[in-house]
């Protein structure tokens, strides 16, 4: 898992993305980054005016297929 901070801006686009934590640590990290760039927000306001939403967060949890584990602890057993 990773857990990223950012802003969302007055055009919905997260900025200034930071990793805050990751277990394994900085095994995620990109891929969580990349996801949140990626995202597209609904535009934050204020009294009908964009402004930017300062200090969000966002847990991502990676799993893993056990199937495609084995898949590929095979294949290296095989290449040897």
């Amino acid at each position: 898992w990773a857990v990223v901070k950012y802003s969302v801006n007055e055009e919905g686009r997260a900025e200034n993305l930071e990793v805050v934590s990751s277990e394994p640590a900085r095994v995620f990290d990109r891929a969580a980054l990349k996801a949140i760039a990626q995202t597209r927000f609904e535009v934050p306001t204020e009294a009908g005016q964009p402004v930017t939403a300062d200090n969000q967060y966002k847990k991502f949890v990676f799993e893993i297929d056990q199937d495609l584990l084995d898949d590929v602890a095979f294949n290296r057993r095989a290449r040897r």
